[in-house]
């Protein structure tokens, strides 16, 4: 068996034989791969281009001798180096004492972010600013993008918040490996429903890792933030104990599935907690494979807070126009994806509207690419002091394309 400074100094000179020949390749690594039981040692070099060719100069298919030894010598194309952020690693605002777990990265409007805890990422709270800092595993790689408030003295669903990568080309969707060695796989989509009695696992991180609990129920639970905080959160999904602390901010993914269900936030000492991500209404549409891009992560369309884009409430937000089936002889049609007829009487004009920043979804029903909801609209109070409140946009169902979830259809 080779020593460590004899494969150092036969990869030294496979590259200094070649080194004209490695110029005009778009190769990611040269590796050299010995082991007990191996017929024969090799040396691998992987491409980063689709071509898996390379000159005949460098002996592909047969050997590379060096102090009396031969190795084989093989091409891979199209091979990426795995990415240096994976998820499942710490996170924490920029100058804070405590960390949390970087769920992973999910697409949202086309914007590559980190999905974790509201208590992970916001480290002033719901004082905390869109820019902020956030590390994760130890360098400062993105800022926070958005969101969801926590009611203190109220009740709540979600400890959620996303951060926005500074280099989306150096982030892959996969998670770092157990303590075992072995390596879970990351979910491609959002779960539409859940799946009780099954088994799921999370990669957080906290020591081991990678822990696997079934969903056991549904619960109310008050949760302890410090500082005499103790804050209610409602519809939230039980596992059996899975995680301890720091691992807050990790996604749970069903095992069988590979679809994530939730974000685990919260526990004690026999179970485990997590959000709800499929009721999860800012997500427009569930989770799928973004096929559009390079990487293969979870894509959602999304509805940004007011924290995001800041547009004040005016005529021109609930301004509408009407369509009428059998006068007008027309379908709204987004993508030659026609609204479902069926579902409305031709009879009764149909009204659509512009959704912004300050509607609220609240899914029902899928129906192909077309998604039934109810939608609400924040209303400001009539009187300064006073809070505004939320109230329905439309009176019955409406609907909207999740290709273009841009305006709302709705019967007048």
């Amino acid at each position: 068996m080779e020593k460590f400074d004899q494969l150092k100094e036969t990869l030294t000179a496979f590259q200094k034989t070649f080194s004209t020949e490695l110029m005009d390749l778009e190769w990611t690594a040269i590796e050299l791969h010995v082991g007990e039981g191996a017929k024969r040692s090799e040396i691998v070099v992987k491409l980063s281009s689709d071509v898996d060719v390379a000159p005949k100069s460098m002996l592909a298919g047969s050997a590379f001798k060096h102090d009396g030894q031969e190795y084989s010598v093989r091409f891979l194309g199209n091979r990426k180096v795995v990415a240096q952020v994976e998820a499942g690693t710490a996170a924490q605002p920029e100058g804070a004492f405590y960390y949390g777990t970087y769920g992973g990265p999910i697409m949202i409007n086309g914007t590559l972010v980190a999905i974790s805890n509201w208590h992970v990422f916001c480290k002033n709270g719901n004082n905390s600013s869109i820019g902020d800092r956030i590390l994760i595993d130890g360098s400062a790689t993105a800022t926070l993008y958005d969101f969801d408030p926590v009611n203190e003295y109220g009740n709540n669903e979600y400890d959620i918040a996303f951060a926005e990568f500074d280099n989306p080309d150096d982030i892959e969707a996969i998670f770092r490996e157990c303590s075992s060695g072995s390596r879970l796989r990351y979910p491609r989509r959002l779960a539409w429903s859940v799946r009780f009695g099954q088994v799921h696992y999370t990669v957080g991180a906290r020591s081991p890792t990678c822990g696997h609990g079934k969903l056991q129920g549904v619960a109310t639970i008050r949760v302890n933030y410090g500082n005499g905080r103790i804050i209610l959160f409602s519809n939230q999904l039980i596992f059996s104990k899975m995680t301890a602390q720091g691992d807050s901010g990790s996604l749970v993914v069903d095992e069988e599935r590979n679809e994530a269900v939730g974000l685990m936030f919260a526990g004690d000492e026999d179970a485990s907690y997590a959000n709800y991500l499929p009721g999860y209404s800012r997500f427009l549409t569930r989770g799928s494979m973004d096929l559009g891009s390079a990487e293969t992560v979870m894509s959602f369309s999304y509805e940004p807070s007011m924290r995001k884009v800041k547009t004040p409430i005016n005529s021109n937000h609930i301004k509408s126009s009407d369509l009428h089936l059998e006068k007008d002889g027309a379908v709204p049609s987004i993508g030659g994806n026609n609204f479902p007829r069926e579902l409305l009487d031709p009879k009764r004009r149909i009204r659509y509207i512009p959704i912004t920043q300050h509607h609220r979804i609240e899914v029902i029903d899928v129906r192909g690419n077309w998604v039934k909801a109810r939608i609400f609209i924040f209303q400001k109070a009539s009187s300064p002091g006073l809070r505004g409140y939320w109230r329905l946009a439309a009176a019955e169902p409406s609907f909207f394309n999740v290709n273009a979830p841009s305006y709302l259809y709705h019967p007048a």
